[in-house]
């Protein structure tokens, strides 16, 4: 009697588990495209000029918060007329100050004038098998690109860790036509949200020591070919 119980409950865990819904990242599933919102055109200046300095035929993502320093991580393998180099890198450039200037209040006396904010630029050379990753994830990603529908609600039960603030997603692909497309704020667990830690974990990876890198390489790796593998299947 015990081992038919025993096996009864056995059963119905597995029963269960499979029941279960796989942690696999859901909810909105595509980027929406880039545009200006409500930034004006000399803050885009700034941000392209002092954050976009590289190419980034291979990917390339721009954090843009309201207080703090944006930063934008780039990976690429091309020179800037286009060619492709026989290495690849990653540029992490991370503004000191916010580039706005000024607060949503106006001009504060401690804001220091965004032409003279200063930019830490720090580059690190990848295999190429990296930087493709990024390259064939970007590129999956943002070919999705649209403008939601009218009868597409994304949930917003979960905060995002980014506290709202907008990230920009490029790509070059080879035709020469560059992919965009902008997260806001998304919920935890959706296929953006997934891009932007992807985009933190870069930066990570650029920051780590040289002897912890190739353990962050594999999860990269990992984890950018688990992203496109979903994003393919949506």
């Amino acid at each position: 009697m015990k081992t038919s119980l025993l096996l009864l409950f056995l059963l119905l865990c597995a029963s269960a588990n499979a029941a279960r819904p796989s942690p696999d990242i859901s909810g909105p599933v595509f980027l929406v495209p880039a545009g200006p919102l409500d930034f004006d055109k000399p803050y885009l200046d700034r941000i392209n000029k002092k954050l976009c300095v590289t190419n980034a035929d291979c990917g390339r993502a721009v954090f843009l918060p309201e207080f703090g320093g944006e930063w934008s991580v780039s990976v690429y393998g091309a020179d800037h007329a286009g060619r492709r180099s026989g290495s690849f890198q990653i540029t992490l450039l991370e503004a000191r100050h916010n580039l706005r200037g000024s607060s949503r209040w106006g001009w504060r006396w401690w804001d220091v004038p965004p032409w003279l904010v200063p930019v830490k630029r720090t580059d690190v050379a990848i295999d190429r098998e990296l930087a493709e990753a990024v390259r064939s994830a970007w590129t999956a990603m943002l070919k999705k690109t649209r403008m939601p529908k009218p009868n597409e609600h994304p949930p917003a039960d979960e905060p995002s860790p980014l506290g709202g603030y907008p990230v920009q997603f490029s790509v070059t692909i080879p035709q020469g036509k560059i992919l965009q497309g902008t997260d806001y704020d998304s919920p935890h667990h959706t296929l953006p949200d997934e891009m932007v830690n992807i985009g933190f974990a870069l930066q990570d990876y650029v920051k780590a020591s040289p002897e912890n890198r190739p353990a962050l390489r594999e999860k990269l790796l990992r984890r950018l070919r688990i992203f496109e593998k979903r994003v393919k299947q949506t």
